[in-house]
This record gives structure tokens, C-alpha cells and sequence, in this order.
């Protein structure tokens, strides 16, 4: 091997061997970091809690104006895993008027729902918050709004927990929803991911 390749070898084996390290201490770093500290329930680790879904939804309106929002799709978390099932429902009343600011109106909506992982069991919460959307259409529309744990199977049982949730559509109907919080579970924090 000539001289001349072997500098280029070694910087290429030492960019390797950070990157590798990098990886390896951000990995270790973010699976630590989700514990917060001990619980208010014995037996239970308080951690933060977040999740992403995604996930068609369809409105429905009645005559006196109550309309309803329902929502089912798959969603990825630290604690409900890859592929877990999400759905949730919510009402507001557009005869009862609503918040006008600079083309778009909001209403005050609420609701329940449910995450259903593959092995860890099931997650109940109730949301509160504004869903928003242009005067004209009133699509794509956002909730903007907060979530609390009511209740849960397997992992969640006695589970604790709150935080805040929000949610956009496209004018099909397609929901991307963010949710955020605190949670105790049985047993300790999972890893991050």
C-alpha cells in the first residue's frame, strides 16, 4: 500500500469510529432521558410521554349544529411503541358562535380517545381545546388543546398523566396529530424512540 492512500485510510477509519461514537452517545442519552423522576404512585415511573400519528377523519354536523369529528390511524411513541392504534372523537356547537380572528374561527372542542399499542395495553384520555379553521370552508382546519390519562390496560393501568395535543387536517380530511406530556406507568421508563 502506498504511503500516499494510507493517511486517507486512517481518516477515513477515524470519521468512522466518532461517527459510530456519536451515534452511540446520543442513542444512550436519549433512551435515559425520557425518566423524570419517581412517581407520585408507587410502583410507577413518571417519564415524559410523546407521540406522533397519522390518520384519516371524517365530520359530521347535525341540524341543531353539533358536529362531530372522528379520527383513526396508527401512531408511534417512546412508550406505545411503532404502529400502535390511535383514534379519537370530539364535539363543538357552530350555532353557539365562535372566536372571528383574521378570516378564521375557532370553536371550543372536546372529546375522548384511545391508543391501543401491540403489547403494552391501552391508553384512555379526554381533550379540551380550540379547533380552528378559515371562515370560508372552515378547511384545513387545527386543534390546538390539552389531553388527560382517564384510564388504561396492561402497562397503563393506574396510569397518571396530561399534556398537550394538537392536530391538523388537510381538506381531505387527513389528521396529523402531536401529543406531549407526563405519564407513569408500571415498572420503568421505556426507551426513547
Amino acid at each position: 500500500m502506498s504511503a500516499r492512500r494510507l493517511p486517507m485510510i486512517r481518516a477515513k477509519v477515524s470519521l468512522t469510529i466518532l461517527a459510530a461514537a456519536i451515534v452511540f452517545l446520543l442513542g444512550s442519552a436519549i433512551s435515559h432521558a425520557q425518566a423524570v423522576g419517581p412517581s407520585p404512585i408507587k410502583g410507577q415511573t413518571l417519564f415524559l410521554f410523546s407521540f406522533i400519528g397519522a390518520g384519516p377523519s371524517t365530520v359530521m354536523c347535525d341540524d341543531a349544529g353539533n358536529c362531530t369529528s372522528t379520527f383513526t390511524g396508527k401512531a408511534n411513541g417512546a412508550a406505545i411503541g411503532l404502529n400502535a392504534a390511535v383514534s379519537s372523537s370530539f364535539t363543538w356547537n357552530i350555532e353557539n358562535g365562535g372566536i372571528i380572528s383574521a378570516g378564521d374561527i375557532c370553536y371550543l372542542a372536546a372529546g375522548t380517545g384511545t391508543v391501543t399499542t401491540k403489547a403494552k395495553g391501552q391508553l384512555t384520555f379526554s381533550q379540551v381545546g380550540l379547533l380552528c379553521g378559515p371562515l370560508d370552508g372552515f378547511s384545513p382546519a387545527d386543534f390546538n388543546g390539552a389531553f388527560t390519562v382517564t384510564g388504561g390496560t396492561g402497562k397503563f393501568t393506574a396510569s397518571v398523566g396530561g399534556g398537550g395535543a394538537t392536530a391538523s387536517s388537510d381538506s381531505n380530511g387527513f389528521v396529523l396529530l402531536f401529543a406531549e406530556g407526563s405519564l407513569t406507568w408500571k415498572g420503568a421508563a421505556p426507551p426513547a424512540g
